[in-house]
């Protein structure tokens, strides 16, 4: 239900920019690469950050090839992977119980809170001065790996690699956020310090 529900989503994000056959294989690349990287990895944390990553190197590969904007794309991906989150998490507790992965229905539930709020405001913000599209991708995923960090320090069989694994993910997401709005670090640090 989660590829049906997040390939048509992103097939009406990307359709008015792109040919159907495109959205279509790109889709399918990106839902098999990441079922294979999850596949080497049964831990549910690394399955996530895993897919993640493979998902966006896949999409990254895909713009160049083809020579498409990778940042629009990857917007549009930003609610296929909240669709995933969230039914995947769903499909997971209904099967064992495990309210673990209810962590995962959490993360996607905010992570669309988040997109719907910011979706179309955030190109008048004035800390995102470029107004740029990826911000939804990063800002989104930032949300997600950030509660789902949350999570794993409240749980407590939670191991030290899955919060190091979260964390780093998360700052990567903002880091990425910051690049895409246009700011400049030595301005806003030289900012900070005189004050």
């Amino acid at each position: 239900m989660a590829a049906f529900l997040s390939s048509f989503s992103l097939w009406r994000k990307l359709k008015e920019d792109f040919e159907e056959e495109e959205i279509f294989s790109l889709t399918l690349l990106v839902l098999i690469v990441c079922f294979l990287g999850g596949w080497l990895w049964q831990k549910l944390v690394f399955f996530v950050y895993l897919s993640f990553w493979l998902g966006v190197g896949v999409i990254k590969l895909w713009a160049v090839k083809f020579k498409k904007n990778v940042w629009e794309i990857l917007d549009g991906f930003a609610w296929w992977n909240l669709f995933f989150l969230f039914f995947g998490g769903l499909g997971l507790f209904l099967e064992s119980d495990g309210l673990g992965n209810l962590g995962l229905c959490l993360a996607g539930l905010l992570g669309f809170l988040f997109y719907a709020f910011f979706q179309k405001k955030y190109r008048s913000f004035g800390w995102y001065k470029s107004g740029k599209t990826g911000f939804l991708f990063w800002g989104t995923n930032f949300v997600v790996f950030s509660v789902l960090l949350l999570l794993a320090f409240l749980q407590k069989g939670s191991l030290y690699w899955d919060r190091l694994v979260l964390g780093a993910t998360a700052l990567i997401c903002f880091g990425c956020l910051y690049y895409r709005s246009g700011r400049n670090l030595v301005e806003d640090l030289r900012i900070k310090w005189q004050k």
